[in-house]
């Protein structure tokens, strides 16, 4: 049986998609159409003064503006880190020797605590793997133990 209720959300000539980027005009977008429309400027244009300026005329602004559109900021990295610790230990015990090693400067604490974040998620996936084991003991011992009916109810194996 089909549905005979009219949609709530159909699309008719008042409800259509609106087209286009509907989030409106990036900054950028924006500031070149406002240097077009006063200065008559193209993109292009706009480097070429900024560079004059900052070369030809020593404008210490326009040279810093140029340093930012040509090398932008390296993006920061943590450090290289190399410490020992027991692989077949606890994770706690791990931890706790990030933590130890924190408290004597030899880690940042950033660092300390994107390594004890690391230990915290590889305990995770161990512990999730060990319940999904289990898990599957248990089933493979209940079908060992109960029979099935055709309705899915558990009836226990005759001995």
């Amino acid at each position: 049986m089909s549905n005979t209720n009219k949609p709530s959300n159909a699309f008719t000539s008042a409800n259509q998609p609106t087209p286009g980027n509907t989030r409106g005009k990036s900054p950028k977008t924006k500031a070149l159409a406002a240097l077009q429309r006063v200065q008559n400027w193209s993109e292009d244009q706009l480097y070429d003064y900024i560079v004059t300026e900052a070369f030809q005329n020593n404008n210490k602004e326009m040279l810093e503006q140029f340093l930012k559109a040509a090398v932008p900021t390296a993006r920061t990295t943590l450090p290289n880190i190399a410490f020992q610790y027991d692989r077949s230990a606890p994770y706690h015990e791990k931890a706790e020797v990030v933590m130890e090693a924190m408290s004597k400067g030899e880690i940042p604490p950033d660092v300390a605590l994107d390594i004890i974040n690391s230990i915290k998620h590889i305990a995770t996936v161990h512990e999730q793997e060990a319940l999904v084991k289990r898990i599957e003991q248990l089933e493979t011992i209940l079908q060992n133990t109960f029979s099935f009916n055709r309705l899915g109810e558990a009836v226990p194996l005759k001995v």
